[in-house]
């Protein structure tokens, strides 16, 4: 992947930049910490906009999964009308500071396996939750560098792979090829999402 046109790099959860190379930096920063008072949240980094600004071209989040907003399941849409109100609370201040924004899209999340059975997940609902990120985050992208990070190919031990199995098969290679090749399948999901949303009370 590149961008301008040097090797693009996203570091997880940033603590300090790489430095002596030429890349597009995107720092996974955004958690669910407010982006002007510096108001943060268990897990969460203050906002250092000098810190982004001096080291990164662009910053994302990587994912927003919080068992500590979330306690019981089911909130999927809840969450996605969370996560679209933060967004954009975020990007206002990313163009002010004359950074861009990267989108992070997932199909789900459920980590019982590692943390126990009474820990809450975020359904998959037959894929539907993944196509509801992708449409909120085609509205977040730049369209200058039109890039949208994926939680995850493969990380199993979290519940957001989309990798090929025996369970979902290649539905979501199938729901993320719909979305990038922009096909009018996906436009519709968009439409549909975006009245899931509205209900939901996120911001317009």
């Amino acid at each position: 992947l590149l961008a301008y046109p040097v090797p693009v790099i996203c570091l997880y959860f940033v603590q300090s930049p790489a430095k002596g190379f030429s890349l597009y930096l995107i720092g996974d920063v955004v958690h669910w910490q407010n982006p002007v008072d510096g108001l943060t949240v268990p897990d969460s980094q203050v906002a250092d906009w000098d810190f982004y600004k001096t080291h990164f071209e662009a910053i994302s989040g990587y994912s927003l999964y919080a068992p500590s907003r979330y306690r019981t399941n089911g909130l999927e849409d809840k969450f996605l009308a969370d996560v679209e109100a933060h967004w954009r609370s975020w990007t206002s201040h990313i163009s002010a500071h004359g950074l861009r924004f990267v989108p992070f899209v997932m199909p789900g999340y459920d980590d019982r396996r590692l943390h126990g059975s009474s820990r809450p997940i975020l359904g998959r609902d037959g894929g539907r939750f993944y196509n509801c990120q992708w449409a909120m985050a085609q509205s977040f992208m730049d369209s200058n560098v039109p890039h949208v990070g994926l939680t995850s190919f493969n990380e199993w031990h979290e519940g957001t792979e989309i990798e090929p199995s025996r369970q979902y098969g290649a539905l979501y290679l199938d729901i993320t090829r719909e979305f990038t090749h922009g096909r009018e399948s996906a436009q519709q999901t968009s439409r549909a999402c975006g009245k899931i949303s509205r209900r939901s009370g996120a911001v317009e």
